[in-house]
């Protein structure tokens, strides 16, 4: 409902703008001029909605988003001169950015309990009501109706928003007292670095996106040579097409994170050089949808992966800084434009704009990969290769330091009982010990696989093979030196290093070789589960088995 709040507003006050400025009795460049309030308000607001959310619980989001719905309707009221303009924009840039943040850091919470995608979801309806808001708002102008009406309305909306959030949201019990005074940031300065290096690659996303919206209708006016009405289609497409696919990938797991960065950067890139390049609008309308599609996924994934797996004592500065620097790149992206048009034309500028996308699809795998400086949850140092491990609170309480140890625990039994499938040929007890779609596996030579149903049937071949009544591969797994890190409530990775032994009556071999497996935990349906396991082999000795051999196998005879 918050979301819903959020995109009403925008949805009016885009198509109200018009009526704004007749109302105050403002040129073109005092507009401009009366607009950059809102960045002046929003950015110093979203820095402050954060330390607020940490000190005081998620549900400062209520009064938050209540507020942006009264600052609209008092800037219908107020807009009746430049200084009136100016200073109900301030407020609404103030009060839009505290919500902007504190949405974002309840559907994080929200989406981390769940251990389902929820932050996707919500920007889907954010982005439907801004298109349904704007039609809704055109049609109060047509019947004449007052400008404060559709404020007004969503006033109405915004205000039963935060009732429902501030009945709905119990009080925090992970509050500022944890936090030692000294950290001023998401984990200090350098803790902060990580959340910065997200918030680029969001502000690269919002540039493009915002781009789009900003310049469709006068690309395709200009270069396009389409009128008034159809030039007018062009940033409804955009903002249907971003919430149409935000709907659609929403239940996309977390597991698949890089790889639908990395497709919508492709798509965002492809996109707009095939609009630069389009002759008529006819052709120009596929790569619009295209980059709909590609910059409607980025950001959200983006704030997923910082809500997953942050710390709920740091929950409220981290969505805060990640929000603000992508925000950056929302009110850079149409000056950006702007200025390439000015230098290269407007198909110049779409060249730039898909080189955007394309500098985001270079730099999200190296910034994903940046080393974390924060304590891991199991108090382990920062693994070895850099992987990355969100910054966590020096001083967790004894019931968070128990929840810890318990999933440990309860992922050494996952592990466990991965292992003991494996030797006692139990496919479906191994099957059972991964997510139920989509898990990364990589082991050596079996194969490579997006999904656990590949490696089971591979392993059911090779298992369960029989000589005269026999199994004919006989395993067994030891694994050891478990090296587990907790994440969040609902993620966690691990190292194991493997010993292992094979007899090969077939061949009639043994060999015994040794690897370590990287793994990645989640929480599916109330249990861990592998969402990833890769396995990498450092040696290995095969030899023959001599005819005096005697191979007995009494305890397998059930498993065949």
């Amino acid at each position: 409902m918050a979301f819903a709040a959020f995109g009403a507003f925008w949805g009016a006050w885009g198509a109200s703008v018009p009526r704004v400025q007749q109302q105050a009795g403002i040129g073109d460049g005092r507009l401009g001029f009366a607009l950059l309030f809102v960045g002046a308000g929003a950015l110093p607001a979203m820095l402050l909605a954060g330390r607020a959310l940490d000190r005081w619980g998620l549900r400062v989001a209520a009064p938050a988003v209540a507020a942006l719905g009264c600052a609209g309707a008092g800037v219908a009221v107020t807009a009746v001169n430049l200084a009136g303009l100016c200073a109900g924009l301030a407020a609404v840039g103030a009060a839009s950015g505290a919500a902007d943040v504190a949405m974002n850091a309840v559907a994080g919470r929200a989406e981390k309990i769940a251990g389902r995608p929820v932050i996707t979801p919500a920007h889907g309806v954010f982005s439907a009501l801004v298109v349904v808001a704007s039609l809704g708002t055109g049609l109060a102008s047509a019947a004449s109706l007052p400008l404060a009406a559709p404020f007004g309305a969503v006033a109405v909306l915004s205000l039963v928003a935060g009732v429902f959030l501030l009945r709905t949201l119990r009080a925090e019990v992970v509050t500022a007292r944890h936090v030692p005074a000294a950290s001023a940031s998401p984990s200090g300065r350098r803790g902060i670095v990580p959340f910065l290096s997200i918030g680029i690659l969001g502000a690269l996303a919002f540039a493009s996106e915002n781009a789009h919206q900003s310049w469709s209708a006068v690309f395709a006016q200009g270069e396009l040579g389409s009128g008034d009405g159809l030039s007018a289609v062009a940033p409804a497409v955009f903002a249907g097409t971003v919430a149409i696919t935000r709907f659609c990938v929403g239940g996309v797991k977390a597991a698949h994170a890089r790889t639908v960065l990395l497709t919508g950067a492709s798509a965002a890139a492809t996109g707009a050089v095939l609009i630069a390049a389009a002759p008529t609008l006819p052709v120009a309308a596929p790569g619009l949808v295209l980059a709909a599609a590609g910059t409607a996924v980025l950001f959200p994934t983006l704030l997923g992966i910082v809500s997953r797996n942050v710390d709920e004592s740091r929950r409220g500065r981290a969505t805060s800084v990640v929000t603000t620097v992508s925000y950056l790149g929302f009110l850079a992206g149409p000056g950006y434009v702007g200025l390439w048009a000015e230098a290269a034309g407007l198909r110049g500028a779409m060249v730039a704009v898909a080189a955007l996308a394309a500098v985001l699809l270079v730099l999200t795998p190296p910034l994903l990969r940046l080393p974390f400086t924060g304590t891991p949850l199991d108090g382990a140092p920062p693994m070895p290769d850099g992987r990355a491990t969100m910054p966590q609170p020096p001083g967790p309480d004894l019931a968070e330091r128990i929840a810890r140890l318990e999933a440990v625990e309860e992922i050494k039994a996952l592990k466990h009982r991965y292992l003991r499938a494996c030797d006692a040929k139990d496919p479906a007890g191994f099957r059972a010990c991964f997510i139920a779609s989509g898990a990364s596996i990589d082991f050596d030579r079996l194969g490579a696989f997006d999904d656990a149903d590949g490696i089971a049937k591979v392993f059911e071949r090779i298992a369960l093979q029989q000589v005269d009544g026999r199994n004919a591969i006989l395993d067994m797994h030891h694994a050891m030196h478990p090296d587990i890190t907790v994440h969040g409530a609902n993620s966690a990775s691990g190292r194991w290093t493997l010993k292992f032994r094979q007899v090969n009556l077939l061949d009639g071999t043994e060999t015994v070789s040794t690897g370590e497996y990287d793994d990645e935990y989640v929480v599916e349906d109330g249990r861990w589960k592998m969402s990833k396991c890769h396995f990498r082999r450092h040696w290995s000795i095969t030899r023959p088995i001599g005819d005096d051999c005697r191979v007995d196998q009494p305890g397998l005879t059930r498993a065949v």
